[in-house]
């Protein structure tokens, strides 16, 4: 029996280039893409505030993101934010050492792993790594270059 793989939404497979007609659903559920930039939550630290203004202004441009993705984007967000202070808060010293001189890794490195981990499985579903980015096409960087090419023929 063959197992069903990953959906993958319509809009994804037109940016990657793979949104052939017989793979396009007829029934497939669509979500309003956000008509205006949402800011990030009160609660998030700074660092991750800057991130998602950043990656919401990708998205953004590119119509893909709805409003329920945005709880996810906050938690990427937060994760990110986490990952760099504690970071900062190590500045590289990964172990600490007890009265007794037993070496033992500083209990903010726990942390520091599970944001990392939260981080990198978050990005890869945003769209925000190499991997995950060369999957999509660059449809609109194909227009530019049409447009410029009917504009003054090709060149070189």
């Amino acid at each position: 029996m063959a197992q069903e793989g990953h959906k993958v939404p319509t809009k994804i497979k037109l940016l990657r280039g793979t949104g052939r007609a017989d793979r396009i659903k007829s029934d497939e559920l669509e979500f309003r893409a956000l008509e205006k930039l949402p800011k990030p939550p009160d609660w998030m630290g700074e660092v991750g505030k800057i991130e998602f203004n950043s990656v919401i202004d990708e998205y953004f441009n590119l119509g893909i993101l709805s409003r329920l993705d945005l709880p996810s984007l906050n938690i990427y967000c937060q994760a990110y934010d986490d990952y760099v202070r504690l970071t900062k808060y190590t500045n590289g010293n990964e172990t600490q050492t007890s009265d007794k001189g037993v070496e033992s890794n500083l209990p903010q490195m726990m942390s520091r792993q599970k944001a990392l981990d939260t981080v990198l499985r978050f990005a890869c579903q945003f769209g925000l790594t190499v991997t995950a980015r060369s999957k999509i096409s660059n449809s609109k960087k194909e227009e530019i270059k049409d447009s410029f090419e009917e504009a003054f023929g090709k060149t070189g």
